[in-house]
């Protein structure tokens, strides 16, 4: 089984980018922002995504840098040689599913305290 889930917040816009040939698919790439730890020891991890089709205009359309998302992905190794004859690995996570979480404006108005309200506010 190979399985990834993510929760973090976007890094910035998706990229865009069509397939050629007659049915043309949709390719987005992004990438995501995973905090671990806490306290002193607290980092940030980047992960590098890749999304496909009617999902990744769903992306494009929705999901702007900041948005806190949770991404069901799949890893997927990538090997080459470079131009200095060296081997290079990378790992690349093929999203299968996201859904949100919550955006930076929403998490950021859900900190202000709400207005007094009166219990017969209804009447009005």
């Amino acid at each position: 089984m190979n399985k990834v889930i993510f929760c973090g917040r976007t890094t910035k816009d998706i990229e865009m980018r069509y397939s050629q040939g007659e049915n043309s698919m949709a390719i987005g790439r992004f990438s995501i922002a995973i905090d671990s730890g806490y306290g002193d020891k607290k980092k940030t991890n980047f992960f590098n995504c890749t999304i496909f089709g009617k999902q990744a205009e769903a992306f494009e359309r929705y999901v702007p840098k900041g948005t806190k998302v949770l991404l069901e992905c799949e890893a997927n190794q990538n090997q080459y040689t470079d131009k200095n004859n060296n081997k290079v690995n990378s790992v690349d996570f093929i999203v299968k599913s996201f859904e949100f979480c919550e955006s930076k404006s929403q998490s950021s108005s859900q900190q202000k305290p709400a207005p007094a309200s009166n219990d017969n506010d209804w009447l009005n």
